[in-house]
């Protein structure tokens, strides 16, 4: 027999063991462990190291809810851990389509903003490893419903590269690859005078 409380508890499970995605809704419980673990997979380093969050902001303002601080509190403590103690992280802004895209552009930015904020000051975590932007309306998470609740929010990304690979900005483009350094050239015949190559 089909029980709702009962399948409330199946999707909170899937939700926890990460099988339904990485949005944390503000209503869930998201915990320092759960951040951690999105943010740094066990397996597959270059997958999911990801999370989206419903951050709750008072109403077009980039000024924190009062009940956004508990997820904030909760991110901070993720990013104290000794995994993940001075990785790089990106803080994006995310808005949905209503309103004017120029206006949802600037919020998206200042909610960012706000977000790193609160983390360096709260936890004390250094400016130059917490990278802010914002996309406005422009990658919204659920295009069929684009004024969806969804749609808004905060995506948190690890943007440290794996080990293997050199540590970059996150506010500038990556390097172009290095020339190769040419040959050394031949030692001089000892007595140190000039050689003349045919």
């Amino acid at each position: 027999m089909f029980s709702f409380s009962g399948f409330a508890k199946v999707l909170v499970a899937m939700v926890a063991a990460g099988f339904m995605g990485t949005v944390a809704f503000a209503s869930e419980p998201v915990t320092s462990s759960y951040i951690l673990g999105k943010l740094m997979p066990i397996t597959g380093e270059d997958e999911g190291r990801s999370i989206d969050l419903q951050i709750n902001f008072e109403l077009g303002s980039a000024k924190l809810s009062q009940s956004a601080t508990a997820q904030l509190d909760a991110l901070g403590q993720a990013l104290m851990s000794p995994r993940l103690v001075g990785a790089q992280i990106g803080v994006y802004g995310h808005t949905d389509a209503s309103g004017r895209a120029s206006y949802n552009q600037k919020l998206s930015e200042q909610r960012a903003a706000s977000v790193k904020a609160y983390l360096i000051q709260t936890f004390n975590i250094a400016p130059d490893l917490l990278f802010s932007a914002g996309y406005g309306e422009d990658k919204l998470k659920n295009e069929a419903q684009p004024n969806a609740a969804e749609n808004r929010r905060v995506q948190i990304v690890n943007l440290t590269p794996p080990k293997s690979m050199p540590v970059q900005n996150p506010a500038q483009p990556a390097a172009e690859a290095m020339p190769a350094m040419p040959a050394m050239p031949a030692p001089l015949p000892e007595g140190g005078g000039m050689q003349t190559i045919n």
